[in-house]
């Protein structure tokens, strides 16, 4: 159909018989009616009727064949098709967290993993390898999510294994000079690791805790 420029295959339909002379006459005239990409105009005599046989691009819905191009495309390369906003699977705000989140874990998560073991394997020697990892900080795609991220950032300094300065590392704020920026802490008061145990309560259950710095 496209490399005739578009134009459908057909019949001409006349109520008598033609000669061998006619016939080949006919088909001479009108041969550009099914290849070419001359646009003329064809005058039908003595009741000839044309009779398209091919379907048209509507009826072969071409439109919707290229909807099933981006679902292919997606697929080759493992990637949701919300992520090239292809809007016929599902919308913004509809599951799309979940969407993005399978993503990294099956599409990009592999991908890494490759890599690093490529590099270990070729580039370290077998002594880094003994004493050396490779790993890539997927930490980043965070970033697009604040309340993800603060709750990352809470859970890992209540808990003592991150600590302030680090946190203002990876959020791009400068270094606090004072030195409790860099000390691990955890939920109880917040103390540092290293003075667990020392808090001690005095004046009854609901005297203030004294201060573990002072101490």
């Amino acid at each position: 159909l496209f490399g005739s420029a578009g134009k459908p295959t057909g019949v001409l339909m006349l109520d008598h018989v033609l000669n061998n002379e006619q016939r080949q006459s006919l088909r001479e005239r009108f041969a550009e009616m099914a290849s070419g990409s001359t646009s003329r105009l064809f005058v039908l005599e003595a009741s000839m009727r044309y009779q398209q046989l091919s379907m048209s691009p509507e009826d072969q819905q071409l439109l919707a064949t290229r909807v099933f191009g981006v679902e292919e495309m997606c697929r080759w390369f493992d990637v949701p098709p919300v992520l090239v906003h292809h809007s016929n699977v599902t919308t913004w705000g509809s599951g799309v967290e979940q969407i993005i989140a399978g993503f990294h874990k099956f599409t990009i998560s592999p991908i890494t993993v490759n890599i690093a073991q490529a590099v270990k394997r070729s580039v370290m020697t077998a002594k880094q390898r003994a004493s050396m990892t490779v790993e890539h900080g997927l930490d980043a795609l965070l970033r697009a999510d604040p309340a993800g991220r603060a709750s990352y950032y809470a859970t890992g300094l209540q808990n003592g294994y991150i600590t302030r300065n680090e946190v203002r590392q990876l959020e791009n704020l400068t270094r606090d000079a004072s030195p409790m920026a860099d000390v691990l802490t955890v939920q109880s008061n917040l103390v540092p690791l290293a003075m667990l145990g020392q808090v001690v309560n005095q004046g009854g259950a609901n005297a203030p805790a004294q201060n573990p710095i002072a101490q």
